[in-house]
């Protein structure tokens, strides 16, 4: 409301000079002009205070935005628990909110005739503008569920079931059809191709109505298909414990909220101009020159023939390196056989495991940051010292064993042996390779946070003198823990999160003192000729 009322200073005054308008109107805009006056240093006030709030709403409108989506990406629900959910709501809000401009240009274009004002080079602005984002848009929408889709999750897997062939996927597949794929063809349409160019403002305005109505039905897809998905199984209930559907007392409260909001703007477009009269004033028309231009050369790649020479002569360089480093084709190498085994190992074992290979899939950065983050934060966090790091981040460490033997049982020692082991998406995480020992065997000490059966492979390239060769078999982490909240965490914590409230209360009370700098002392107090005349 203050960046508004800023832009509309101007425009107050000359609204108070006009005698056809009401005293009540008259006396209003007077008061609200604030002494505006028009001289060159109340414009350069003016536009400085303008430059301030905007650089400031900025990052306020992100933050806004941002901490919605942290709220739902932070709760344990499926379709929320996502870290792209900040961003998404951002994009999505700078969409819907360019939408709405365009679709208000355009009514109140045909409504006040103001195609003098609002003219079609202002429409293909805010549509290529629209465009951009709606790429955008699409975008984190595929990325979102192409990252649900491949979860293990047995909940996330209820919820695509019910977005694409369930209850919702009526619903859902009309918003990704007519509310993100559509506007995005037609706006490509009227602003790319010349054949439909009488089209622009029209198609622009339709495509803005398309995306304002989706993105409302997008919010219902977020909220209402997750929370429909128990934790528990839900057996001999009635359906409509199950199965949410509208009362009319709610879409009676969304019908209202729609009507205020309407009732809001027309009161504004009655009583406040709705193009600023200030900004697009005639000026006076500048003596006409004639410019004769002459066509530029186009500039054409160039590359001297001895460079060319030297780049045919470092790739074919490559190529005969690359091919002399492939290994020939073994001739009368011998077979080998293979096999995999897997143990715990117990805590006094873990010394004497040092100095064979450890992998690591998790890495020891994330550990090191978290024991650093707790000795910084820990004097500010009470009860943070009731357990250590250690504790919260235990391990599992199991000893993988590939053993390589030739027909005759014979060990085959000191040959390199890879180690892979199969993620829950299906990705081969590669963990090294390791050396087999005198007796044959290669021993690798896996130290992971996993649960459960994992199938784990063993391969051995081949040389010389034996065959290549694989194993595949499975290894059990141990039982995955009941789910449940963590018992030490910076955001979701049974204390109080002083870091967090500190850096929130920072930020707000930056942005309202950016506020009162602006609109209580670079406004009223400069600004105002009864003070600011006076300096």
């Amino acid at each position: 409301m203050i960046y508004f009322y800023l832009l509309l200073v101007p425009d107050l005054v000359l609204l108070a000079a006009r005698p056809d308008l009401s005293a009540w109107r008259r006396r209003l805009y007077r008061f609200m002009s604030a002494g505006w006056e028009g001289n060159p240093n109340q414009v350069r006030l003016l536009e400085r205070s303008i430059s301030i709030m905007s650089v400031t709403l900025l990052p306020l409108a992100i933050l806004t935005h941002s901490v919605l989506a942290w709220i739902f990406s932070t709760t344990l629900r499926p379709g929320w628990s996502s870290s792209i959910m900040g961003p998404y709501f951002v994009i999505a809000a700078i969409y819907g909110g360019c939408a709405c401009v365009i679709l208000s240009m355009y009514v109140l274009r045909r409504l006040l005739h103001l195609e003098d004002y609002l003219e079609s080079v202002h429409f293909r602005n805010l549509g290529l503008l629209l465009f951009t984002f709606s790429l955008l848009y699409i975008y984190f929408n595929f990325n979102e569920y192409l990252t649900i889709g491949y979860s293990p999750k047995s909940s996330e897997k209820l919820l695509i079931a019910r977005l694409f062939w369930g209850e919702d996927a009526p619903l859902f597949w009309g918003v990704t059809i007519l509310g993100v794929l559509v506007p995005a063809f037609l706006l490509a349409a009227v602003l790319l191709w010349k054949r439909y160019r009488e089209f622009l403002i029209p198609g622009v305005a339709f495509a803005s109505g398309l995306v304002v109505v989706g993105a409302w039905a997008k919010r219902y897809l977020l909220v209402v298909p997750t929370l429909s998905i128990p934790f528990l199984p839900a057996q001999g209930l009635p359906a409509d414990w199950t199965h949410y559907t509208p009362s009319w007392v709610e879409w009676s409260i969304t019908a209202a909220a729609v009507a205020g909001f309407l009732l809001i703007f027309t009161f504004l477009v009655k009583l406040f101009p709705m193009v600023s009269i200030w900004e697009t004033r005639a000026k006076e028309p500048a003596e006409e020159t004639v410019e004769h231009t002459v066509p530029a050369m186009q500039p054409r790649p160039y590359m001297p023939p001895p460079l060319s020479v030297l780049l045919l002569a470092a790739f074919g360089m490559a190529a005969v390196s690359a091919h002399a480093q492939q290994s020939p084709p073994a001739k009368n190498a011998k077979p080998i056989v293979m096999s995999l085994e897997s143990e715990p190992l117990a805590p006094d074992e873990l010394a004497a495991a040092s100095s064979e290979g450890v992998a690591h899939p998790q890495g020891k950065g994330p550990s090191r940051i978290y024991l650093y983050a707790e000795r910084v934060l820990s004097p500010l966090i009470p009860g943070g010292k009731g357990k250590s790091s250690e504790d919260q981040l235990s391990v599992r460490p199991m000893a993988i064993t590939a053993k390589l033997r030739d027909v005759s049982g014979a060990p085959v020692a000191y040959r390199p042996v890879g180690f892979a082991l199969e993620s829950s998406f299906g990705t081969l995480l590669q963990l090294g390779k390791v050396a087999t020992d005198s007796e044959g065997r290669a021993r690798l000490v896996l130290r992971d946070r996993r649960c459960g059966i994992y199938p784990f492979q063993a391969v051995y390239d081949g040389d010389q003198s034996f065959q290549r060769g694989s194993v595949v078999g499975k290894v059990d982490f141990g039982p995955c823990a009941a789910p449940a909240l963590p018992a030490q965490s910076l955001f979701i914590t049974p204390y109080s999160t002083p870091p967090i409230a500190l850096a929130s209360a920072l930020f707000i009370g930056t942005v309202w003192g950016v506020f009162f700098y602006v609109f209580g002392y670079r406004f009223f107090w400069r600004m105002h000729p009864r003070w600011g005349g006076r300096r």
